[in-house]
């Protein structure tokens, strides 16, 4: 995973593409993925070489939609069953039953 990172990282400025008015370029990321213990186990799922490699030369936004709703930590595994069809807008009418602020994207 590493070596595959740092190929992308540098291939990317071997391009000579650069940010656009030099600011750093923000990527959405799983918090979890940053060392962040939101899961829903309590625990994480850093990627030290996201975090490392790829961390120096973009602006993470961290994001946890489960975390951010307001669900605990630890808490039981969420998993979406059923027919897929009936899954559209799912996240839409769960916001709409809550009482937190809609997480800003």
């Amino acid at each position: 995973m590493v070596d595959s990172v740092k190929a992308v990282v540098e291939a990317w400025f071997s391009s000579g593409v650069r940010n656009v008015g030099d600011e750093t370029i923000r990527v959405g990321i799983s918090s979890c993925l940053l060392g962040n213990e939101v899961r829903y186990d309590g625990g994480h799922k850093l990627d030290r070489s996201l975090r490392d490699t790829l961390g120096a030369f973009v602006q993470w936004i961290r994001v946890c939609p489960e975390f951010e709703y307001g669900l605990p930590v630890p808490r039981e595994a969420l998993r979406l069953v059923g027919d897929p069809a009936l899954r559209e807008g799912f996240i839409e009418r769960l916001l709409a039953l809550s009482h937190y602020p809609k997480p800003r994207v």
